[in-house]
């Protein structure tokens, strides 16, 4: 089974390594600084337990990764549809996405609204 995760960012560098670390064929794409940093040092996850490289496949070209039967998308909401239209064929995608941070929870109730029974 050939799995594609598409972003290297911090969830998408954790779940390559970790599939990575099991043995399953994996691609990771990323571009830029991200990229050339793996290619040199390899895909280092730091954990409570300790820390340890992969060297997962990589590409910063999508059409070369060839076909994928799972593309995971570990990306904010926005980049999703740009990424899925550049990854080509996709058989399968398991999307992974970032939740918006949400407001602070208020410590105490509002003491001007009545709670309501």
């Amino acid at each position: 089974m050939k799995i594609c995760v598409f972003g290297a960012g911090a969830i998408g560098s954790a779940i390559t390594a970790y599939m990575t670390k099991a043995g399953l064929d994996v691609t990771l794409y990323a571009r830029g600084s991200t990229l050339t940093a793996i290619q040199t040092k390899g895909l280092i996850l730091r954990t409570a337990d300790g820390e340890f490289v992969t060297r997962p496949n990589l590409t910063d070209d999508a059409t070369k990764a060839g076909i994928q039967d799972i593309v995971i998308t570990p990306l904010k909401v926005p980049a999703v549809r740009g990424a899925l239209e550049s990854i080509k064929p996709i058989e399968a995608v398991v999307e992974v996405v970032e939740p918006k941070k949400t407001p602070p929870v208020p410590e105490k109730p509002s003491t001007t609204q009545s709670p309501k029974l």
